[in-house]
């Protein structure tokens, strides 16, 4: 089993622990899609200027 350790403020209730760990995947998630869109871009080519709301050149 894998586990992951989330700061959070002392006394957060569960909302605000979800959304903290809500955060740290999105930003996960935006870094991985950007390393993949630079790779297909070229061997597409092709250009994308936005992906999930965020602009590619962030």
């Amino acid at each position: 089993m894998h586990h992951i350790k989330v700061g959070v403020p002392e006394g957060a209730n569960r909302e605000k622990r979800r959304a903290v760990l809500d955060s740290w995947y999105r930003e996960e998630l935006r870094g991985a899609a950007s390393a993949l869109i630079e790779g297909w871009q070229e061997r597409l080519g092709v250009s994308v200027d936005r992906f999930f709301g965020y602009s590619s050149n962030a």
